[in-house]
């Protein structure tokens, strides 16, 4: 009990507060929407060790088998074995979307930061730069992105990233201009505080609260956006597996009656994107604290906004210094 206790310690209580606070509903969201996604990296981790065949054999597979003890999912009009490209497919999209929204993460978070604690000129003009990217449809921009770009693992993550880069900088910015102001910010400017030192030290962990949620939703869009991608011909090269891809030939065979080499892999999609969405909503009803104030939580939290509640603990380090 005492060691339970002691490890509990070790995260600060204002990021656990959110959690006790909020209704069984929600950490019940949480929970499946986690543990969907993990049976799914589960999958793309071990996907040798669960079945025999790899992603991309073709050898010894009959053509358009329908699904059996031999091969479960049935296979494909090229021979290739669907529940073979239902487990290699989860990685590929796992490994984009991760590359996908860290680049995401690593370009707009510090604009955001930049322009938030900067102002002026610089402000005006980044935020014009993204508006003009977040006025464009998602699916549209990466498509005109990865045509210029070319196929490929890492250029259809930086087609999806260019998507999500202006939400990641709205929001942060946003955070920004309203912790700027507090005290405790006020307080490391007059105890002679370099401006990176106060805005990485202060001003950074009291806004990066809403990231995780904003990650975990734009995961779940952009296994969407990948197999548009794969589905129009501008995803990986082929044969590797990707789901998009395989709807894509599964078309010509639904004419004729097959049915197995389009089911499974939608049925993929649906469900990982299912799950992430169920995760980034539950930690969306968690972290925000207007949510649980209306009846999702089970107790009342404290009056003011995440960023506000991590600016008081900002505010109580810098004047313990």
């Amino acid at each position: 009990m005492i060691a339970r206790k002691h490890r509990l310690r070790l995260l600060p209580e204002r990021w656990l507060r959110p959690w006790r606070e909020a209704g069984r509903f929600a950490r019940t969201v949480v929970w499946v929407g986690a543990g969907i996604t993990a049976i799914f990296v589960f999958i793309a981790i071990f996907a040798p060790f669960i079945w025999h065949y790899s992603g991309t054999a073709y050898q010894g597979i009959p053509k358009l088998a329908p699904p059996s003890g031999k091969h479960p999912f049935g296979t494909t009009s090229i021979n290739f074995d669907v529940l073979a490209r239902v487990l290699y497919g989860a990685r590929l999209a796992l490994e984009v979307v991760g590359l996908s929204v860290t680049f995401s993460v690593a370009i707009g978070l510090p604009l955001g930061l930049y322009a938030g604690y900067r102002g002026g000129w610089q402000d005006r003009t980044l935020v014009m730069v993204m508006d003009s990217l977040y006025a464009f449809p998602g699916l549209l921009l990466a498509i005109v992105v990865a045509a210029f770009l070319g196929r490929g693992v890492v250029n259809a993550s930086v087609a999806i990233a260019v998507v999500y880069i202006p939400q990641y900088f709205r929001v942060i910015r946003n955070h920004v201009i309203s912790v700027r102001e507090e005290v405790f910010v006020d307080a490391a400017r007059a105890l002679g505080a370099k401006r990176r030192t106060i805005v990485w030290r202060y001003i950074f962990f009291n806004v990066v609260q809403s990231i995780p949620v904003i990650f975990s939703l734009n995961a779940a869009d952009a296994i969407i956006t990948l197999a548009a991608l794969g589905f129009l011909g501008y995803g990986v090269n082929p044969p590797t597996p990707e789901w998009g891809q395989d709807l894509s030939r599964a078309i010509h065979d639904l004419a004729s009656g097959v049915w197995w080499t389009a089911l499974f892999p939608g049925l993929a999609i649906v469900i990982l994107t299912t799950g992430m969405t169920l995760l980034g909503e539950g930690l969306n009803d968690i972290v925000n604290p207007l949510l649980r104030r209306v009846g999702i939580g089970t107790q009342t939290p404290a009056i003011g906004t995440v960023a506000q509640g991590g600016a008081a603990a900002g505010e109580t380090q810098v004047l313990e210094q």
